[in-house]
């Protein structure tokens, strides 16, 4: 096997196939690379968005899900990023504030930037 399934299998594996300990580092450091990578961009375009409606929330949550579980799966090994804008995403408009407060790994300009997307008029 090669590709995506040959990783997950090394990783689950410990990576005691054909190069052992060293191997099974180097997957783990390319494997935080691009996760790393990825959450930034997914975080980054999120952020682009110009307006985030109730029905667009719902339709973002479903996707930041379904990205966070895969990147789980392939054990990455940081989505704080993502979980707390998934959080952002997901606050209802009364547990807003509660959420803000509740996510560490966002700045300040990423939190202010989801409030004004949620209600763009204010």
């Amino acid at each position: 096997r090669s590709g995506p399934c040959r990783l997950i299998e090394q990783l689950e594996q410990g990576g005691e196939e054909e190069g052992g300990e060293e191997e099974s580092a180097f997957m783990q450091f390319w494997l935080a690379r691009i996760t790393g990578g990825v959450v930034n961009l997914y975080v980054e375009a999120i952020l682009s968005i110009p307006v985030l409606s109730p029905s667009g929330r719902t339709q973002l949550s479903t996707d930041m899900q379904y990205l966070t579980s895969v990147l789980s799966t392939l054990g990455a090994p940081s989505l704080h990023r993502l979980e707390d804008l998934l959080k952002l995403v997901e606050a209802t408009d009364d547990g807003f504030a509660a959420a803000c407060v509740a996510v560490s790994s966002l700045d300040r300009g990423a939190i202010d930037r989801i409030a004004r997307k949620r209600h763009p008029q204010a």
